[in-house]
């Protein structure tokens, strides 16, 4: 048992290691780790419970035990307790009751350090789904940006004989496409725009409140005593 919490001292310190390992950069590496980390924190939990539930019955039923044996030695059923005696001394009873205290120990950390390994994994693939949904939501902004100059760049591109839209200076295409590029650009980003105001608002507001609370700091610290 002495040498389980040594175990479960080099588990904690593996742990912590890979929790500030996938909290700063998440990556596939760290989730193998903890996927190995919690096999074989479920090995040590199925050895050790059949251990607990044995030592916690040996403790506990000893002196049943040996009622029973009396009974059966005697072939009656009348048996004076106070004249039978357990197997074990009181020195092996308190020794096995801080056994299954450190037992209680050990299956409880490793109880934690298997949810914190499933929240640490779970958190890995959120970080790794929210990257990846930033990148999409980069290459998007990019078709948007480009989509209206495509268009128009293959329609001032066809091979008319008679065009008057294409004949001169590209100063029309330019004012056809700038107003199409901001438009479309705000429409799909207005969202983004909703919030991007009402946060600089929000700044603002926190800045004009901490400058009070500065000024009316300063002017009770100007007071006279």
């Amino acid at each position: 048992v002495d040498h389980a919490i040594e175990v479960v001292d080099a588990f904690q310190d593996q742990i912590l290691y890979l929790e500030q390992e996938t909290l700063l950069r998440p990556h596939m590496d760290s989730v193998k780790l903890l996927h190995m980390l919690s096999a074989d924190i479920t090995l040590h939990k199925r050895t050790l419970n059949p251990l607990q539930t044995l030592v916690y019955g040996m403790r506990r039923y000893d002196l049943d035990r040996c009622l029973a044996l009396a009974a059966s030695a005697s072939g009656s059923g009348d048996i004076d307790v106070s004249k039978v005696k357990g197997f074990m001394s009181h020195q092996s009873k308190v020794y096995l009751a801080d056994v299954h205290d450190h037992l209680e120990y050990v299956l409880a950390s490793l109880e934690m350090f298997e949810t914190v390994t499933e929240n640490l994994i779970s958190y890995s693939f959120n970080a790794l789904s929210y990257d990846m949904n930033q990148t999409m939501r980069r290459l998007t902004l990019a078709t948007i940006i480009f989509f209206p100059l495509t268009f128009l760049t293959g329609y001032f591109g066809m091979n008319f004989t008679h065009m008057s839209s294409i004949e001169g200076s590209d100063v029309l295409f330019w004012k056809i496409c700038i107003p199409c590029l901001f438009a479309l650009v705000l429409l799909f980003t207005w969202s983004d725009v909703v919030k991007a105001v009402r946060y600089l608002k929000r700044r603002s507001l926190s800045a004009r409140v901490f400058r009070a609370h500065m000024m009316g700091s300063k002017g009770s610290l100007s007071l006279p005593m």
